[in-house]
């Protein structure tokens, strides 16, 4: 069973948990039957307003070799997209076990992360960066200074 499975029956049982999936696009697929299955439960997990994805692993090692390209990651980046959208995606980092990891330095997570939301637009900027993160962490403004979401 795939951890979208579970996520699904989970949810089933208790529809009003707000959910937040970490370490999104970072799913490797052994063959394409195992992608399809993940992500049928991908979409049907992207029907459920309350459940929110993090790109937190956004680059990864192909070999011994990194890249911060965008085209390479773009078809994945999209398809998640077009399952959560602009208003449930937000930026996450892997800190403190991504430290030290050239892979997934901040330099490459938020470089590839910013290319990516940047061709959708300017206001996604704004809400895949911070102003997502308050309607499923509840955030509240404690300090004026604060801007609010």
């Amino acid at each position: 069973m795939t951890a979208t499975e579970v996520l699904v029956k989970v949810l089933d049982k208790v529809p009003s948990l707000r959910l937040v999936m970490d370490h999104l696009p970072d799913v490797r697929f052994t063959d394409r039957p195992t992608k399809d299955n993940y992500v049928a439960h991908l979409k049907e997990l992207g029907q459920r307003p309350q459940v929110y994805i993090k790109l937190s692993e956004v680059v990864h090692k192909s070999g011994d070799k990194v890249s911060a390209d965008l085209n390479l990651y773009k078809e994945w980046l999209d398809e998640l997209w077009s399952i959560f959208g602009e208003d449930r995606v937000m930026l996450g980092c892997d800190w403190p076990q991504s430290e030290g990891l050239e892979f997934n330095s901040y330099p490459n997570v938020i470089g590839v992360a910013r290319a990516f939301v940047a061709t959708k637009g300017p206001s996604a900027i704004d809400k895949v960066f911070w102003k997502n993160s308050a309607k499923p962490y509840r955030w509240v403004q404690r300090d004026p200074s604060q801007r609010k979401a």
